[in-house]
């Protein structure tokens, strides 16, 4: 058995230590990086098996989350996105 290598994207907020220690109770692999990054070098450099997007303050515009996603997609690479209300 080969854990999930999980890329878990921070967006700002605090509850993304909460989410890397719950995926990691899983089993999973967690690399967690702050948004912004160059996401198809890491996505093509990482190879993760999911993408989780953090919560975060503002609006998914603020974070380029589309440009992400895109990348992600193209990839298909699976992903899961949080979000609080």
């Amino acid at each position: 058995f080969e854990a999930l290598h999980v890329l878990l994207i921070d967006h700002d907020d605090s509850f993304v230590h909460t989410l890397g220690n719950y995926l990691r109770q899983t089993g999973a692999r967690v690399t967690t990086l702050r948004h912004g990054f160059d996401a198809a070098a890491v996505l093509d450099t990482l190879r993760p098996d999911v993408v989780v997007l953090s919560p975060g303050p503002g609006s998914p515009r603020d974070f380029r989350m589309s440009e992400c996603i895109g990348h992600i997609l193209a990839r298909k690479i699976a992903i899961f996105g949080v979000c609080l209300f």
